[in-house]
């Protein structure tokens, strides 16, 4: 079994102290940890130096992040750089790896939105179809994985199964829908991802695990076992 760790929106410093108490409570080893973005509050990018002291303090390596809507698209630079011995970010990318003899496969980003924020709408040129060019890189990303498990990790939530819980016409500017019949043809073994503060914290898009990971939500790092799909699932 490779164990996953899975977090978002730790807004830090708002969340930090829970999270590490969140953390220092997981007995086993983690081979894989993921951030499913907004790991700082409102840009602030010097917090990512709060989180790394924690992780290197519990000794959390192979550590894997995207961008949420918090981290400025502005400040990507400067939060690769304070991040870049200890956090790999991945923006509408693939990354390979070798975990207890498995090859694992994570497409990473920051996700789309069906409806772009009013503050987007007005501030972002063209950002409707930015999401919309996404979508379409996400389906070549995931079609051309070739892993014995595939992980997508998104910070907007892939579909609404998850958002129940929020309020149903926010549902489009909190994640996409149109994500769903992407990863029901190319399908992943798990998807996570966070943004929903108040959503549900799991749901089954077809047969594949859809973990909503913020930590608002669960307040509490979320462990994930692989193999998942159509076997044992297991989460806190």
């Amino acid at each position: 079994m490779i164990q996953i760790a899975a977090c978002a929106d730790i807004h830090s410093p708002k969340y930090i102290e829970e999270f590490e108490n969140s953390l220092k409570k997981i007995k086993i080893q983690i081979d894989l940890f993921l951030f499913a973005g907004d790991l700082i509050l409102k840009g602030k990018y010097e917090e990512i130096y709060k989180l790394i002291g924690i992780l290197d303090k519990y000794e959390i390596t192979n550590i894997y992040s995207v961008f949420g809507n918090e981290e400025y698209d502005t400040l990507y630079d400067k939060i690769l750089e304070l991040a870049a011995d200890k956090i790999t970010f991945l923006k509408d990318q693939t990354k390979l790896l070798k975990i207890k003899n498995k090859s694992v496969g994570i497409v990473g980003t920051k996700g789309s939105l069906d409806r772009p924020t009013f503050w987007q709408a007005k501030n972002i040129p063209d950002i409707s179809k930015t999401y919309t060019d996404r979508i379409f890189k996400i389906e070549e990303l995931l079609k051309n994985l070739k892993t014995d498990f595939k992980i997508f990790l998104s910070h907007y939530a892939p579909t609404f199964l998850t958002l129940s819980g929020e309020k149903k016409s926010a549902f489009p500017s909190i994640g996409s829908k149109r994500f769903e019949p992407i990863l029901k043809k190319y399908p992943p073994d798990i998807v996570i991802h966070g943004h929903s503060h108040i959503g549900r914290k799991f749901a089954y898009l077809g047969s594949i695990p859809i973990y909503n990971v913020a930590f608002p939500l669960r307040r509490a790092v979320t462990m994930i076992k692989l193999p998942t799909r159509g076997s044992l699932l297991s989460y806190f």
